[in-house]
């Protein structure tokens, strides 16, 4: 635990059932991974990607706690956590909070001890937030009784990289045509042997963070997170596409490697908007995609981020079932 709002200690309370304690090590993502893939079978998560994010509460000084619930059998069987960003004067509070439930102990009763708990272990907050996919009506149901309210959804979209293969290498010739006229040059990372790369990738990733649709208060990543981004488990330097024009860079489009694959990042320097960048981008991290035998990519995007939204359409993405957010006022 980081900064927390007051521990336990070797108190270990009992909810639902189940004795929780506080947790974080390696073994706990591995817990952590099973239950998000039994929670959501069609979107598997890998023990290493629940550690990348609990090592980025750590690089980015965020308080949290993390919390297992194990039944009578020793098996972890839920999981319920929070995180924020150190409070600032002047600015909302906002917390995210997490629960997670194997399917055999799902209950009601559950669910609302579980965030009751959380509630009462931000202090401070102004807004508590949490996502819940949004095929799970009775959840979120579960939380509008508790005072919870919906707000934004993520929205989710897959694209058969194997039927649309034509389709996708001639947008991607024209985006090399285009990028090719405004003396744009399209490369990857591993490639790209500039002087300061990093933190000028890093300062068009943070244009990309603050221009991102929330509700909460837009906050770039540090310099220390995104390289430890760059580092972590299913992100490839030469699998990570890069945009530069005379000045520097100008754009940054890679996708996650794992269980499933995903579009981790794509962003935009804000004076190259409108050339198409993002597009040209995105375009080449997918055929490569297609290239090392993969099918299917997805993404996930704000369901107000227009100028995504109509990009993923364009290139003929499909919805699946997205993210919807909730949100407790305190």
């Amino acid at each position: 635990m980081s900064g927390g709002s007051g521990g336990y200690g070797d108190r270990v309370p009992t909810l639902g059932g189940l004795l929780f304690e506080l947790s974080g090590g390696p073994a706990d993502a591995a817990e952590v991974a099973r239950l998000r893939t039994a929670d959501d079978p069609d979107t598997p998560v890998l023990p290493a990607e629940i550690e990348w994010y609990w090592r980025r509460d750590q690089i980015d000084s965020r308080v949290f706690e993390r919390w297992l619930g194990r039944d009578d059998h020793e098996r972890v069987m839920a999981y319920a956590s929070f995180q924020h960003r150190a409070w600032r004067a002047g600015v909302e509070r906002w917390a995210s909070v997490g629960v997670l439930a194997h399917p055999e102990v799902l209950a009601a009763d559950l669910w609302s001890h579980l965030y009751d708990f959380l509630g009462s272990r931000v202090r401070g907050a102004q807004h508590l937030r949490s996502e819940i996919l949004e095929t799970r009506e009775e959840r979120i149901r579960l939380l509008e009784g508790l005072g919870w309210r919906r707000d934004r959804v993520g929205r989710r979209w897959e694209l058969d990289l194997v039927e649309g293969h034509q389709r996708l290498t001639a947008l991607a010739e024209a985006g090399r045509d285009r990028m090719a006229e405004a003396g744009i040059t399209l490369t990857t990372w591993d490639r790209a042997d500039r002087p300061g790369l990093l933190e000028a990738a890093h300062a068009v990733s943070s244009e990309g963070d603050l221009d991102v649709p929330s509700s909460e208060p837009a906050e770039a990543s540090s310099l220390a997170a995104f390289r430890a981004w760059l580092d972590s488990e299913g992100i490839h330097r030469d699998r990570l596409w890069l945009a530069f024009d005379a000045d520097g860079v100008v754009g940054i489009s890679v996708l996650k490697y794992g269980e499933v694959v995903w579009t981790d990042w794509t962003c935009s320097a804000r004076r190259a908007r409108g050339r198409g960048v993002a597009r040209a981008l995105k375009l080449e991290t997918v055929l490569q995609a297609r290239q090392l035998g993969f099918r299917l990519v997805r993404t996930e995007n704000d369901g107000e981020n227009a100028p995504i939204l109509y990009l993923n359409a364009q290139l003929g993405y499909r919805a699946i079932p997205g993210i919807q957010a909730m949100v407790l006022d305190l």
